[in-house]
């Protein structure tokens, strides 16, 4: 085996495991938003959706969680379009005061360290 192909067969089983560190990664965090999530008639929770592009052609920065993380060139984008989502996230809710994103970023980033 020549050194060329040698690194070429490490940089590609690389790619693939930090593809599925991130696949994991997403995975938590629909799992941790879906369970923060307040519940009243379920509609708010049952609302979430994950996408790899960008949503009415605008980006939301509070949803975005993984926009700058790579996945083969795509950014993923966890989000809910709730007309009373934002107010869910900043502490209307007495289920979730403390808000659903915003404690799964913080969550992610200290399992990430």
């Amino acid at each position: 085996m020549s050194f060329s192909s040698y690194i070429n067969k490490y940089q590609s089983q690389f790619n693939d495991d930090i593809e599925e560190y991130v696949e994991k990664l997403l995975k938590e965090a629909w799992k941790e938003i879906i369970t923060k999530s307040p519940v009243d008639t379920g509609a708010f929770r049952d609302n979430w959706k994950m996408s790899s592009a960008l949503v009415g052609g605008q980006e939301n920065p509070l949803f975005k969680i993984y926009a700058k993380h790579i996945i083969r060139g795509r950014s993923v984008y966890i989000y809910n379009d709730a007309d009373y989502a934002w107010r869910l996230e900043y502490g209307w809710s007495q289920q979730a005061p403390r808000g659903i994103i915003r404690l799964t970023k913080m969550k992610l980033a200290r399992e990430m360290r």
